[in-house]
């Protein structure tokens, strides 16, 4: 469960102005032992998405992150 607080923090956090797509493009290659040339740009959609949820989200709401 996420206070308001937490919400902020994650919202800060998530500003798409701290990531370099190719940056986690190399970190996701890397990580994956993998040559994807669009993993840097799926993966900063990935993070506009939770973002956008993130945000909308409000005390009745329940936002479920699955990763695979």
């Amino acid at each position: 469960m996420l206070t308001k607080e937490h919400k902020q923090a994650h919202l800060d956090k998530q500003n798409l102005a701290n990531y370099d797509e190719n940056e986690l493009g190399a970190y996701y290659n890397g990580f994956n032992d993998a040559q994807e040339a669009e993993a840097g740009s799926e993966m900063l959609e990935a993070i506009r998405v939770l973002q956008f949820n993130l945000r909308e989200a409000d005390e009745t709401s329940v936002v479920l992150l699955i990763l695979s």
